[in-house]
């Protein structure tokens, strides 16, 4: 009588699916997905509550608007929620000092604080702290430290403000801006 190896074939197959499958919920726990901190929460807070966030910018949006002043350019800067995918050729400007954020109120807010993010394309460059901005005038904010860039390269400033209609009210909304810049340490960079 003939040897038969189907069924060391199936057990074999069996056996090598479950090598495959115990090899992928290792790499998973090793390197779990990481929850990403991106406009003041976790993204699953974020999907949860993003009808209210885009009433907050809107709101924001319909008082005031926001540019980007580097060096002599002035840049409007937008929502994150609303910015298209940048094409491939897109070169976003390049970076120059001083830096501050102008915005130009149409109706009364009040702006309780502004931050700022710098967030690096490369993955061994670890985000800034948040870096906060001050004013004298309520209108043209500046950086209360100097910015620092660990290397050359491509950078997203994420903008946020915190505001309320008054006051005397407690920052009960935050509105958020980014743009992208291009950073060279060869320009002169004196903050």
């Amino acid at each position: 009588m003939k040897k038969n190896y189907w069924p060391v074939a199936i057990v074999g197959i069996i056996l090598f699916g479950v090598l495959i499958i115990s090899v992928g919920v290792v790499i998973a726990i090793k390197n779990p997905a990481i929850d990403e901190e991106m406009y003041g929460g976790k993204k699953r807070d974020i999907d949860e509550r993003i009808n209210s966030i885009l009433q907050e910018q809107n709101e924001f949006e319909s008082s005031a608007k926001a540019f980007l002043q580097m060096g002599e350019e002035s840049l409007a800067l937008q929502t994150p929620y609303r910015i298209k995918a940048p094409k491939k050729s897109f070169v976003p400007p390049k970076f120059a000092l001083p830096l501050s954020l102008r915005l130009e109120m149409q109706s009364p807010i009040y702006i309780h604080s502004v931050k700022l993010i710098i967030t690096s394309f490369m993955q061994d460059v670890p985000d800034s702290n948040p870096i906060a901005f001050s004013t004298k005038n309520a209108q043209i904010y500046t950086p209360d430290s100097s910015l620092t860039f660990a290397k050359d390269g491509r950078y997203k400033l994420c903008f946020e403000i915190q505001y309320s209609q008054n006051r005397d009210t407690p920052p009960t909304k935050t509105a958020y801006f980014e743009q992208e810049i291009f950073y060279a340490s060869n320009a002169a960079h004196a903050n």
